[in-house]
């Protein structure tokens, strides 16, 4: 049985990660760490933990754990991160994985050296409408993609560097997994003021494919926030919408998927939005060897493109913590 630690227990880990535990199997929940013992008390009894720490440091030494899944934030990830590698312990760590691409290139090396891996915590990859859309893509019938559009809009961060590293950087990622490696970034920007800014960026992959993006901290976090659609040489094309709505196109006739809202465990919010699936991926490379992704690698070329933007646009890189309920 695989023992699994967790570092964190604030807002975002236990409102979607601790809950989404309950779909693991062969699993025994060893401990939980924060460095606020109540946050750690509660969520160790909460969540069916047998201990709990305020020492990371500690916990690695005193438990035999086979991973650990790390949520605090950008500057605490890397060291955290390295530590947990270095003990021995496979890491599932929250994105942003790193504030810095230096910090993200040592964390990578880090993983190398130890021979354990660092997952980067991009749960669309997982999230329901994501992994069909994704099927049909890699179809025989869908063909070869040439086109990919997206839109992530948001809302007013600390700074715009901080909406793109906490917010678009999801979608940086998914373009990634539907579209390859990006070789080519042009971005400009309509910036309203110091925290605001909405920003167009076309992609180009080195296998031809193009991608525009509209980004930005414009627009909030209603049911048009977000939206991807993949087009294919065939007249065939896959749309998602908001994270939850499919639309499968072919020619003139179509398709449609919605998430059912009966309670049953498919239909969960944590299973459709990924994170169920996220860990479970996590669980399954720890017990078959096998390499996660994304990995620690992909969290560096989503930086690196964040960095690439912020360039272009002028934008200063200045990130700064999220303030909790955000």
């Amino acid at each position: 049985m695989l023992k699994i630690g967790m570092i964190g227990a604030g807002i975002h880990a236990t409102g979607n990660l601790y809950p989404s535990l309950k779909y693991l199997e062969g699993v025994q929940l060893v401990a939980v760490c924060d460095i606020n013992e109540q946050k750690a008390r509660d969520a160790a009894r909460n969540f069916g933990f047998e201990k709990h720490y305020v020492d990371y440091k500690k916990m690695l030494q005193q438990e035999s754990l086979d991973g650990a899944i790390v949520c605090l934030n950008a500057e605490l990830h890397p060291g955290i991160s390295i530590d947990c590698v270095q003990a021995g312990v496979n890491v599932l760590v929250e994105k942003p994985p790193a504030r810095t691409l230096e910090q993200a290139k040592q964390m990578s090396q880090a993983s190398r050296d130890s021979g354990k891996f660092i997952m980067v915590g991009f749960q669309k990859r997982f999230g329901t409408p994501y992994v069909k859309a994704m099927e049909i893509v890699r179809s025989d019938e869908f063909g070869k993609v040439v086109l990919i559009e997206a839109k992530m809009h948001g809302f007013e961060y600390p700074t715009i560097f901080t909406s793109l590293m906490e917010w678009q950087i999801h979608i940086l990622d998914l373009v990634r997994a539907f579209g390859g490696e990006v070789v080519e970034i042009r971005a400009t920007a309509n910036r309203l003021n110091e925290t605001r800014a909405s920003i167009l960026t076309n992609l180009k992959f080195e296998n031809g494919v193009i991608a525009t993006l509209s980004l930005g901290t414009e627009g909030g976090s209603g049911r048009f926030c977000e939206r991807i659609e993949i087009v294919s040489d065939r007249k065939r094309g896959v749309i998602v919408e908001n994270a939850r709505d499919l639309t499968y196109y072919t020619g003139n006739d179509a398709e449609t998927w919605s998430p059912d809202w009966c309670p049953v465990s498919v239909n969960q919010s944590h299973v459709i939005n990924g994170y169920a699936g996220e860990i479970s991926h996590f669980i399954d490379c720890i017990k078959n060897r096998a390499k996660p992704r994304p990995d620690i690698d992909d969290g560096l070329k989503a930086l690196e493109i964040i960095y690439e933007i912020t360039e272009q646009i002028d934008i200063p890189p200045v990130w700064k913590q999220v303030p909790s309920g955000k």
